[in-house]
């Protein structure tokens, strides 16, 4: 059986912590914080410090706060606080923080509250009565705990609400890979003259002297190829590939979950290989650098595709495993990477305010 080695470096990002682009505003004197009835051992047995509530007219994120010191700075939300339909990628932005003077993007200060629970309540749009998943971006304070480092949620994990009732069942993988191989694990036994989508990405800055010890002079790009959403229960890295006589073409898909603007790298001797085979090195980033950080500028919740070109690959190749920063390795069939293609579309994000 055929295998082919795909070696990069994409993700490398993560090993710098996030530096914000721009200053921070003030801390700010909460004069007015919600306290609710709840004690230490009741926030404690929470599953998590959320609650939804859906109308007509808005909806309503109660995120729960438990005071440990008698001086608490809390931020509760941010400009990229919202909620995102992923299966639509439709963004509901946040409309404003309720029943408190709460001011978002900043550091509330709160003294005097040792030990109380308090609530925030954060209004965003109505969500349509269908959805059954959500992802919820930017909420700081939070997602500083690491049990709650998450993102992705059922409707029913944060409340039984009767106008969602109606199910819908996701596509699973084998229904796609069926649709479009005929069954997983076939070979591919042809070239395809299909090319996956093209989006020439803008460089929007490039500040002289890049050293890649100072993230103020790694260049920034705009205009990235956005594609449909793809979340599962836990998002992880995609791939797509197409396989041409002349090429092969491997699509590295990725969601931003967090800052403005996020940090990539594409080392330039990456490449892919079949079992005995020659190396068959990148020949192109499509549009970005290589060898170099950069970071994409872009909105939070967005699905975004980075298409890379190799040499063509032997026709019999079955599966393909997929080599990240050499320790994370996945091993795909081809039928897999074909039916992924349909992810790879140009997609038009919607906002809703």
């Amino acid at each position: 059986m055929n295998r082919i080695v795909f070696t990069s470096m994409i993700g490398v990002c993560c090993l710098l912590q996030s530096i914000p682009l721009k200053a921070d505003e003030p801390d700010y004197e909460l004069r007015n914080p919600a306290v609710t009835s709840l004690d230490e051992n009741d926030y404690n047995l929470l599953l998590r410090p959320l609650k939804l509530e859906a109308n007509e007219k808005n909806t309503i994120l109660t995120f729960y706060h438990l005071c440990k010191t008698d001086e608490e700075r809390i931020e509760v939300a941010n400009d990229e606080t919202v909620i995102m339909d992923p299966r639509t990628g439709v963004q509901y932005l946040l409309r404003g923080i309720i029943g408190c003077d709460a001011k978002p993007s900043c550091k509330n200060i709160v003294r005097g509250m040792k030990g109380k629970v308090l609530k925030f309540q954060l209004e965003f749009p109505p969500l349509p009565r269908y959805m059954q998943r959500i992802c919820i971006f930017g909420l700081p304070d939070l997602y500083t705990d690491s049990r709650y480092q998450k993102h992705f949620y059922t409707l029913t994990e944060l409340q039984e609400m009767k106008q969602f009732a109606e199910k819908r069942e996701e596509p699973t993988l084998l229904s796609l890979v069926s649709h479009f191989t005929g069954k997983p694990g076939i070979k591919v036994g042809w070239y395809s003259k299909e090319i996956p989508p093209k989006q020439k990405p803008r460089l929007c800055l490039e500040p002289a002297g890049y050293d890649v010890m100072k993230v103020e002079t790694w260049p920034h790009y705009k205009n990235p190829l956005r594609i449909r959403p793809y979340f599962t229960e836990e998002p992880t890295i995609k791939y797509a590939a197409w396989f041409t006589a002349e090429a092969t073409y491997i699509a590295y898909i990725d969601c931003r979950i967090a800052n403005a603007s996020s940090r990539y790298y594409f080392p330039r001797d990456s490449y892919i290989q079949a079992d005995g085979g020659e190396q068959l090195k990148l020949v192109s980033s499509e549009g970005y650098p290589t060898n170099k950080f950069f970071y994409l500028d872009g909105t939070v919740g967005d699905c975004i595709a980075f298409i890379m070109k190799f040499p063509p690959v032997p026709l019999t190749t079955q599966n393909v495993t997929i080599l990240i920063d050499y320790t994370k390795a996945a091993t795909l069939p081809v039928s897999e990477l074909l039916a992924n293609q349909y992810l790879v579309q140009p997609y038009q994000s919607n906002i809703v305010r």
